[in-house]
């Protein structure tokens, strides 16, 4: 499945940086870290801009947490998400259709 979600934005899987909840205590960690190596593998520049992507309230919380914009997913969680005033997308391919623009500067 994560192979598949790098492929719809244009990004090889298997070359990108992987960080697990099996090395962190909490989420916030798990973030922070793939943060960093994502740094780290671009000469150390710090970006200025993050946005995550989820389906569930703790991804919603985690990326408010560390101050991170968020887009979200529909998995069935919409309006619980929608409440929380999320833009929801219905799968990846619908987010790549609208956020286009944010996806090339990527590649």
């Amino acid at each position: 499945m994560l192979l598949h979600k790098l492929s719809v934005i244009g990004l090889d899987g298997e070359s990108e940086i992987l960080v697990t909840a099996s090395e962190f205590e909490t989420r916030e960690e798990i973030v922070d870290r793939a943060v960093e190596l994502g740094s780290a593998a671009n000469g150390g520049q710090k970006p200025h801009r993050v946005i995550s992507i989820g389906d569930g309230v703790w991804d919603l919380t985690t990326a408010r947490n560390l101050g991170y914009e968020f887009f979200g997913i529909n998995s069935g969680k919409k309006k619980l998400l929608e409440n929380f005033g999320v833009v929801m997308y219905r799968d990846f391919d619908d987010l790549y259709e609208n956020e286009r623009s944010f996806f090339e500067i990527l590649k």
